[in-house]
């Protein structure tokens, strides 16, 4: 049963995009919520679902992009096709990440 009141906060965020992201528009946006919360949806469809994390879980999720980032940038080189920058982040990378936090 949905929630008129998150539905409410969801409508009237202010979305934002990552300035990485890239012109095709294929993007993930996040907003704050109140009560420490931020949710993140796919910028193709902003009716569709959001995904709900803690400010905290989403600042450790941050985090960690950012570390794994700088750490294949100092190993140099890597494979073709292996590696897709944060800006390239898509709503299944975030499902799966939010599930391996449950």
């Amino acid at each position: 049963m949905p929630n008129p009141v998150l539905s409410a906060q969801l409508r009237a965020a202010k979305w934002r995009k990552s300035r990485h992201s890239n012109p095709s528009g294929n993007c993930v946006e996040m907003a704050r919520l109140p009560g420490d919360r931020v949710a993140v949806r796919d910028s193709r469809r902003p009716d569709g679902p959001a995904l709900l994390f803690t400010r905290a879980a989403w600042e450790r999720f941050l985090h960690g992009l950012r570390q794994t980032a700088n750490e294949l940038a100092l190993a140099g080189p890597e494979p073709a096709g292996w590696y897709r920058p944060a800006s390239c982040i898509t709503t299944g990378d975030l499902q799966r990440f939010a599930e391996a936090r449950r």
